[in-house]
């Protein structure tokens, strides 16, 4: 499986690389790791602390900070909190798209590629599902591909497979005119 090379003019997608990437999507193997092992390490990143992060805006709290005036969704310390959060900051998404992006694309990453990849597409979904906006230029098309392999992977968890069936609905409720076409 490969990340989608959507960022990075200098693997600027042709028509044959999106499809051979979306074919290398489908055959979701596991490669060096059995399905248990993947639940584990799932588990492990998703309870894993989000790395500090720099105040967004001079001035404000950072947004895992706890504020005591402040009723609202906890403060976000893990992976999973991130994802599981009302209105997570899209900004913190963005960076654990990139953080996915590059451990998959990474051949001695000490993360499985499948976590690195169910980073990726679970960032995206959450910033489209909870935040309405999209962090992502793949097509509508690869975003549907990336919430069908979230959704086949026995080892995600519930929440994610969530956040998957509500980007799968998201996509499909808006109207083909305003769909992102694949880049010719």
């Amino acid at each position: 499986m490969k990340a989608p090379a959507e960022d990075n003019p200098a693997q600027a997608s042709s028509p044959t690389r999106r499809l051979a990437e979306l074919i290398e999507l489908e055959e979701s193997s596991t490669g060096d790791w059995l399905p248990e092992e993947l639940a584990e390490v799932f588990q492990h990143q998703w309870s894993a602390a989000l790395p500090l992060d720099p105040e967004p805006n001079p001035g404000t709290a950072p947004p895992n900070s706890a504020s005591p005036t402040h009723a609202g969704p906890p403060p976000l310390q893990t992976y999973g909190d991130l994802f599981a959060h009302p209105n997570p900051p899209i900004h913190l998404l963005e960076r654990v798209k990139e953080f996915g992006k590059t451990q998959h694309a990474q051949a001695d990453s000490s993360l499985p590629r499948e976590i690195a990849l169910a980073l990726y597409y679970t960032s995206i979904f959450a910033a489209l599902t909870r935040c309405g906006q999209r962090i992502t230029t793949l097509s509508d098309s690869a975003l549907r591909q990336g919430a069908l392999w979230l959704l086949a992977q026995p080892w995600i968890d519930e929440l994610t497979k969530s956040l998957a069936r509500l980007g799968l609905a998201r996509l499909d409720s808006i109207p083909p005119a305003l769909q992102t076409t694949p880049a010719a």
